[in-house]
């Protein structure tokens, strides 16, 4: 049988969420989205980890967008390493990468989901590597 992993995925949030709709020119079509990433990790204690992870779309002059969304999602984790083998280099390796990892399939669903719901293109955001 698999040992269990030493990183415990809880629950997570939905801490925030805005869709607003924008006007653009009617002739239009194409649209370059630069979607803006951000996740910080924070430690609340014994083991315990908080994961913080939003995206945001903005509508500019420069790239107007038919849309502006913001989505944060809060994930809850544990680092369970009763034995003390995983070196603190190990630990937050695991801690900053696995985190968001786990964490963003949960942030593409929801974005999926708002802009289905807001009757215009479903917005699939791709699949990221956070190793790298």
């Amino acid at each position: 049988m698999p040992k269990a992993s030493v990183l415990q995925f809880h629950n997570y949030e939905v801490e925030e969420l805005l869709f607003r709709k924008t006007l653009v020119s009617c002739e239009q079509h194409e649209f370059e989205l630069n979607p803006h990433l951000e996740h910080k990790l924070v430690d609340v204690g014994d083991d315990r980890y908080k994961i913080h992870l939003s995206i945001e779309i903005a509508s500019t002059e420069e790239n107007p967008m038919p849309f502006e969304l913001k989505v944060s999602l809060v994930g809850y984790f544990t680092f369970c390493d009763e034995d003390g083998q995983v070196s603190e280099q190990t630990k937050n390796a695991i801690l900053r990468q696995n985190t968001v990892s786990i964490l963003f399939p949960f942030l593409r669903s929801t974005v999926a989901s708002v802009t289905t719901n807001a009757n215009i293109p479903t917005l699939i955001l791709p699949i990221m590597n956070f190793a790298s």
